[in-house]
């Protein structure tokens, strides 16, 4: 490979405002926060997967599997979603037949003499005839893998057209007013791809290895990436329509697995090649002809040749430059070496000769000298956030390595993972019949235990210790929750109850110290679900106490998010890293749980179930019911009173409950429902009717509180 000359000009560095721009648009610790939820996603997909089809792998590639989802919204361009499909029951190899292969249907891989990169599968069988897998004959191999079925439990129903299949894919393309992702965006869809995994590095990529390199990638990063072997997908050979036998050899774990590896410099770089594919920057009719593969295997190349564990964050627009001029050279030669297989030609007649002059003349004129710097830093995500920042530019280099910062952010995403996992969790559970719901409970909850004692192994670690605790004790919460739904409460009397309770927390190794406010709520829930008020008053009084004089943050929108930053501006408070009053996640309650829940929430989750359906027309189930932690806490504390007899306490209680509700009112809307139920049960009329009326005012198109109204009147003028 041709080494591409550059001298280093002083002009062509970032400005520090560009490269703290670039810090916001792209953080490496929040880059690898998302890394380690792509993998604890991955992981639990994979599981709930294998409910529905035995020996399923699940694996997402793309941007989203790189850890890099979110720079699509926040250049607001739509994205898509990669998976990739491999079965255990299905087993390839090449120069080295597996010892141990039972249950496992045998494959042979078998090198394309016509075009480098590409293979046969051939079908091992007792006769001498030699037989090759086709793609139609794999699809139907997989008649059972539902793609209907799985899109249901993760996007409801109604939001996405009839599946389309082009070459090794599957596509389902989104209606964009239905599906908006909260933490990635719009979402334009969804490709699935079938393939099957060789855990045997493939004789057409020895040279990849072998090959003489500086110190990128390490030897440790190349014999992990040799160890994962590759994959084969069922593309067939570009325009050759008659021939379904080829498949296309397949490096996407391997090189998602290098791009975890970057340090910041090669992370910010390999962000802004991103960027000029994304935006487009050289043209559609470029665009549409020369992938985002293309740039992804010049960055590679770039990195190799100038060992990218060397690069320094202030020379990022050099290292950018140099994989353009790369790409101008892919391009001017009509020959774009895949970075694993150098004799395979990523651009083979793609591009004819016209092109090829066209588009490297393109590119030369981008990256010349005189505006090649003025370019990059007018991309338009760069002048937006530039913008947006533009008071608090000064701020930028402190926020960015802020940890009460990255504090704030990883409880959004930690609220916003709550929430999808909650929906796969109780969804696996919702869907059989009443009279197996105990069996399908014990099932789940086995499956957790084996999630949380495998899945959250060391590749999560290794990214973000934070995010495997956080979801160690937040599986815990919800096993323990499952348990208590499949409690029969007609058989097993309070005291039985008790026992219970107190043998799953044992198992559980769950202790009060090691929790957050919004994990000690849960584990009150369940104790008040049971009618045991004086455990459930043990656990939340505390925790009470210590809030009453610190203030706690919820996190549920933008607005409480600005909240956050002008309070650490401003310095109102101690808000460091440590500190109690952190920010905490909302409960989530689900249609599991409604038999065990408090009238109060049973209408909300009702209504919640309603307006899904007329709304969204999503599956029934995908509905909840969030409340503020502390806000539920104070409502558990005053019905445990209640229940007790404890009027005068009871009393307290509600002022309390009803000085949280009202903080944040905007961001509360069940909160200020149970508000309302709790003043009329305690005879405040005109104060219920004051709060449902702002409920109502905050968020007019949800009906549940026009229900709790009329039953507040009905009960009023009952009375008269």
């Amino acid at each position: 490979m041709s080494f591409i000359p550059y001298t280093q000009e002083e002009d062509f560095e970032f400005n520090p405002e560009y490269d703290d721009v670039l810090e916001m648009i792209l953080n490496p610790v929040m880059w690898k926060t998302n890394i380690s939820v792509v993998t604890l996603l991955e992981k639990f997909i994979t599981y709930w997967c294998n409910k529905k089809l035995d020996g399923m792998n699940v694996f997402i590639a793309g941007s989203i599997g790189e850890g890099m989802g979110g720079l699509s919204g926040i250049m607001q361009i739509k994205s898509d979603i990669d998976f990739m499909f491999t079965f255990n029951t299905y087993l390839v190899f090449e120069r080295h037949y597996p010892s141990n292969h039972q249950n496992v249907k045998l494959f042979k891989l078998v090198n394309s003499q016509s075009r480098p990169g590409y293979a046969l599968v051939q079908i091992l069988s007792n006769t001498f005839e030699e037989s090759y897998m086709s793609a139609n004959e794999w699809r139907s191999c997989n008649e059972d893998l539902n793609i209907d079925e799985i899109l249901q439990y993760f996007v409801g129903t109604d939001t996405y057209a009839t599946p389309l299949y082009h070459g090794p894919a599957v596509t389902i393309d989104f209606c964009p007013s239905n599906f908006n992702d909260k933490l990635l965006g719009p979402i334009e869809s969804m490709d699935f791809v079938c393939g099957i995994h060789c855990n045997e590095w493939p004789s057409v990529a020895d040279e990849w290895f072998e090959r003489n390199r500086s110190k990128w990638p390490s030897g440790d990063m190349i014999a992990h990436v040799v160890e994962m072997g590759c994959d084969l997908v069922p593309s067939g050979l570009p325009g050759n329509v008659g021939d379904d036998k080829q498949w296309r050899i397949s490096f996407v774990r391997a090189e998602r697995h290098l791009i975890h590896s970057l340090n910041t410099a090669q992370l910010k770089t390999y962000a802004l090649l991103k960027m000029v594919f994304k935006n487009k920057e050289l043209g559609e009719d470029f665009h549409n002809a020369v992938s985002s593969y293309v740039a992804k295997c010049s960055f590679f190349w770039v990195s190799e040749e100038q060992d990218g564990s060397e690069w320094i964050e202030s020379h990022c627009m050099k290292y950018l430059w140099l994989c353009l001029r790369k790409i101008m050279h892919f391009v001017e030669e009509g020959y774009c070496p895949n970075y694993f297989m150098r004799n395979c030609n990523v651009l083979f007649e793609k591009l004819n000769i016209m092109q090829r002059r066209y588009f490297s003349h393109l590119i030369k004129n981008y990256t010349s000298t005189e505006c090649f710097k003025n370019r990059i830093t007018s991309l338009p995500v760069m002048t937006g956030v530039k913008t947006t920042c533009s008071g608090l530019m000064f701020l930028l280099p402190t926020l960015c390595k802020s940890p009460y910062l990255m504090d704030i952010i990883h409880s959004f995403i930690e609220r916003y993972i709550e929430e999808r996992f909650g929906n796969l969790i109780f969804n696996c559970v919702s869907i059989p019949s009443n009279d197996r719901l105990r069996d399908s409970i014990k099932e789940i909850r086995n499956v957790l235990c084996d999630f949380r004692r495998n899945a959250l192994s060391s590749d999560i670690c290794m990214h973000s210790n934070s995010i495997q605790d956080h979801f160690i004790r937040y599986f815990t919460c919800v096993q323990l929750r499952l348990a208590n739904i499949a409690i029969d409460r007609d058989e097993v009397d309070r005291n039985g109850r008790f026992e219970i309770l107190k043998n799953l927390l044992s198992q559980a190794k769950l202790t009060i110290p090691q929790l957050c406010a919004s994990d000690i709520v849960q584990l009150a829930h369940v104790f008040f679900t049971n009618e045991l008020y004086e455990n459930t008053l043990k656990i939340i009084t505390q925790m009470l106490w210590k809030f009453e004089n610190v203030p706690c943050f919820r996190l549920n929108g933008l607005n409480s998010f600005n909240y956050l930053l002008s309070s650490y501006f401003l310095n109102c408070t101690d808000m460091s890293f440590t500190s109690v009053c952190r920010p905490v996640c909302n409960i989530f309650f689900f249609h599991l749980e409604e038999s065990i829940l408090t009238f109060d929430l049973r209408l909300e989750l009702f209504l919640a179930k309603v307006e899904m359906a007329e709304n969204d027309e999503q599956l029934a189930f995908y509905s909840y019911v969030n409340v503020h932690p502390l806000v539920y806490a104070y409502y558990m504390k005053y019905k445990c009173c209640r229940y007790l007899g404890r009027n005068i306490d009871s009393c307290k209680v509600r002022k309390e409950l009803e000085k949280e509700a009202l903080k944040d009112a905007s961001q509360d809307y069940h909160g200020l429902n149970l508000l309302g139920c709790c003043l009329f049960e305690c005879g405040h009329f005109e104060e219920a009717v004051k709060v449902f009326a702002l409920s109502s005012r905050k968020r007019g198109q949800h009906k549940s509180v026009f229900f709790h109204t009329a039953i507040l009147l009905r009960n009023y003028f009952k009375d008269r």
